[in-house]
């Protein structure tokens, strides 16, 4: 084949594909923007003629996006041969008779996201091989019994969310062999009497999130073989005596979310395959003894949420195949002995949000194959050393937001397959010898909001999976050699809020695998110098809120790998000369919220890979050029007490991107301190002391496209001022006390996208000062006194869509 032809082949498929319809995988036909019928027909049969396909050999058709608002008689002449019929997010308004007359062989019928609105009598007549017919987000209020009269083959119904509220009584007696009916995200009420009793094959019925508040106690009879059936989200109150009593094939019953308060004993005896049972978010305050008998085969069942306040011990006692059981989020105050009896298979427990008191052996005894248990968020206040004896299967452990004050030094002996265990929020001063040397399999292991005071040596030496440990918020003020020896995986280790006054350096001795680290409230001023060499792999450090004062050499040796350094809201106020030796890796410096008074360059020497330093809030006077930082992009200095610059400052930061400057004392800024900076795309001068802007108050930046001026007492802005700066995009002026915007004032802005003017004391607008910004989409006017047909004719123009790009201070 020559080159040429290639080529026209190519480009003539291009064509037909750009075409309304498209040849799809499995034999399907799709097509968009379809405006009529005739541009339908013609559209396929161009396809089909592209794709050398015949037209009888394509079985489905998609008509998407299409403006084709009414299906008339014999709207799908021509199309006998299609089995599948969708229409998604079109427009069809009405249906008419006859509409499917030569339709006698389709099998599905989809509409979805539509706004069907007129369905004549008769619209789906010769529709006898019909098996799936869904209405979808298309509202259809009523559902005659009509329509489905057309349809004795039909398997499948689905009107989801079409905000049906009312069935014609009758409406499902033709549809003999249903097997599926969803009905799910409408309004209805209540149900028709025996609605689907002449649908004895169904298996799975869908009427969730309505507004149902009652159902007859004939509702399901004869469904013999329904599997699945889904009633939750309704507004149910309570549940007829034998509701379920035909469903002996259930095996999954959603209720949740419903308004039940309370249950008969035999609503469920005769669902005696039922495997999955769902109440939670109810109001249920106590349950019948012999409510779950019957249900033998019951795997799952879950109550969370409701307002138990107490349990029978034979609530369960049947129930030998259990696997999960839910019962957070009530108000228990004990779990009875024998509740949990004789379930072998039991791998999920959660008990979180009660008001347990106590676990003994007798509470969980039996349960050899629990893998998780939660109990957080309860009043547990002891714990006996044979309390978790059978559970010898358990995995995750949550005792987190309880009132346990010690632990049995064996109360985990037996517990050797955990992998977290989570004390968090207790009342635990100390941690027994030995309390943790069965645990080799551990990974997780929270301690935090204690009241621990020292942790003894050795405590973790047999942990040496241990890849997470959190001891933040306790009451350790010494770290001692062989503390944390044996946690030769640990990876994440957060300490902060401690009040720590002490460091021996022998502490991270072990900790060579460490790659976050979090310290806080330490009461030290400074860092011995190589105190932290050995976390040769760190990437992460943060120390803030301490009493911090000096940065030394040496401080941070050996921390080649360190990615980001946060030291913030500490008392900093001297960094000594090659204090960040080093740390070759780091790409992200903080240093914000201390008592740094000047800027001097050899702080920073060694940080040849420094991406973002962020210096907010300190008292920073003077800056010396930032000489070492070459690949430096983001500089954060807001909140300082900068009064003015040299000019030399970011000389040698031609990478810089971002530079933030807002809340100084700056009165202005040298001509061509910004002359290297040629990548500088924002800058924030927000809250300073400009008054006056003329031209060269703004250095020229030729990347800039944000500029944050705001809340500088600003009385006028002068022609030339924004000359150089064509490639702004986005101008903040506003809580400034300018008075007039006249045609000159933004000249030179030819890319302005968004300007703020809020807040000033703006009397006179000349239109023709914007009009000059062709880009413009949006402008602020609030708080101003212009003419109100300016701001009239301003608002139909340009409206209120974006945010700032930028300007706010980054705390890290």
């Amino acid at each position: 084949m020559t080159l040429l032809l290639k080529v026209l082949l190519v480009i003539g498929a291009g064509t037909v594909r750009s075409r309304e319809c498209n040849y799809k995988p499995e034999d399907t036909i799709s097509c968009k923007n379809i405006s009529s019928l005739t541009q339908l027909r013609e559209a396929v049969q161009d396809c089909v003629t592209f794709e050398l396909v015949e037209m009888e050999n394509f079985g489905t058709l998609e008509i998407e996006s299409s403006k084709i608002d009414f299906l008339g008689p014999n709207a799908l002449q021509g199309f006998q041969h299609v089995r599948t019929l969708r229409f998604l997010f079109s427009n069809i308004t009405g249906i008419s008779y006859n509409s499917f007359r030569h339709s006698s062989g389709l099998e599905e019928l989809q509409i979805s996201s539509s706004t069907l609105e007129n369905v004549e009598e008769g619209a789906f007549e010769e529709m006898g091989d019909l098996v799936r017919f869904r209405i979808i987000d298309t509202e259809v209020k009523r559902l005659p019994k009509e329509w489905l009269t057309y349809m004795p083959a039909l398997k499948e119904v689905c009107l989801n969310s079409t905000n049906l509220k009312e069935i014609e009584e009758g409406a499902f007696d033709t549809a003999t062999g249903l097997l599926h009916v969803a009905l799910s995200r409408n309004r209805l009420t209540n149900l028709p009497k025996n609605l689907l009793v002449k649908s004895p094959s169904l298996e799975a019925v869908w009427l969730d999130y309505n507004s149902l508040e009652h159902l007859h106690e004939d509702a399901f009879d004869g469904l013999t073989k329904v599997k699945i059936l889904h009633l939750e989200n309704n507004c149910l109150e309570n549940l007829p005596p034998r509701v379920f009593g035909h469903l002996s094939s259930l095996y999954e019953l959603h209720l949740q979310n419903n308004d039940l308060e309370e249950l008969t004993e035999g609503v469920f005896s005769e669902l005696k395959t039922l495997k999955s049972l769902n109440l939670s978010s109810n109001y249920l305050t106590e349950l019948p003894n012999v409510l779950f008998e019957n249900l033998k085969m019951l795997e799952w069942i879950d109550l969370t949420e409701n307002h138990l306040r107490s349990l029978d011990a034979g609530l369960l006692k049947n129930l030998s195949n259990l696997k999960y059981i839910g019962l957070a989020r009530n108000q228990l105050s004990s779990i009875p002995d024998g509740l949990l009896g004789n379930k072998p298979g039991l791998s999920v427990l959660e008990f979180m949000s009660n008001k347990i008191e106590n676990i003994t052996l007798a509470t969980l005894k039996g349960l050899s194959q629990l893998r998780v248990l939660r109990l957080d968020s309860n009043k547990v206040k002891k714990l006996s050393a044979s309390s978790f004896k059978d559970t010898k299967a358990l995995v995750h452990l949550n005792l987190n937001r309880n009132k346990i004050k010690t632990l049995p030094s064996t109360i985990f002996s037996r517990t050797v397959a955990l992998e977290t265990l989570s004390l968090e929020d207790n009342k635990l001063t100390t941690l027994e010898a030995g309390i943790f040397d069965k645990l080799a399999n551990l990974s997780r292991l929270e301690l935090g909001r204690n009241r621990i005071k020292t942790i003894e040596p050795h405590t973790f030496k047999n942990l040496g999976k241990l890849t997470s440990l959190g001891v933040t918020s306790n009451k350790l003020r010494n770290l001692t050699a062989k503390m944390f020896d044996g946690l030769t995986s640990l990876v994440q280790f957060s300490m902060a809020r401690n009040e720590i006054d002490s460091i021996d350096c022998e502490t991270f001795k072990d900790l060579s695998p460490l790659h976050f680290l979090r310290l806080g409230d330490i009461d030290l001023t400074h860092f011995e110098p190589g105190c932290f060499s050995p976390l040769t792999n760190l990437r992460s450090f943060t120390a803030k809120r301490s009493k911090l004062k000096y940065l030394k050499k040496g401080n941070f040796l050996g921390l080649s790998r360190l990615r980001s350094l946060y030291l913030t809201q500490n008392q900093i106020k001297e960094v000594e000369e090659w204090t960040f030796e080093g740390l070759s890796s780091l790409q992200t410096l903080s240093l914000s919220r201390n008592r740094l008074v000047s800027l001097k360059a050899e702080m920073f020497l060694g940080l040849s890979r420094l991406d973002m330093l962020i210096l907010d809030d300190n008292r920073i006077t003077t800056v010396e050029p930032f000489a070492s930082l070459a690949t430096l992009r983001f500089l954060y200095l807001n909140s300082n007490r900068l009064f003015k610059l040299k000019g030399d400052e970011f000389a040698k930061l031609a990478g810089l991107r971002i530079l933030e400057l807002g809340d100084n004392d700056l009165r202005s800024l040298p001509s061509d301190i910004f002359r290297s900076v040629e990548s500088l795309t924002a800058l924030n001068l927000k809250g300073n002391k400009l008054r006056i802007l003329q031209k060269g108050s703004i250095p020229t930046i030729s990347q800039l496209r944000y500029l944050n001026l705001e809340g500088n007492n600003i009385t006028e802005i002068r022609p030339g001022t924004f000359d150089n700066l064509s490639s702004l995009q986005e101008l903040n002026l506003a809580n400034n006390t300018l008075t007039n915007i006249t045609l000159e004032t933004f000249r030179g802005l030819i890319n302005m996208r968004l300007l703020d003017l809020e807040h000033n004391a703006v009397i006179y607008l000349d239109l023709a000062a914007l009009g000059n910004l062709t880009g413009l989409k949006e402008v602020r006017l609030g708080g101003n006194t212009v003419d109100p047909k300016v701001v009239e004719t301003i608002s139909k123009k340009y409206t209120k869509t974006h945010k700032f790009h930028f300007g706010a201070t980054v705390v890290l």
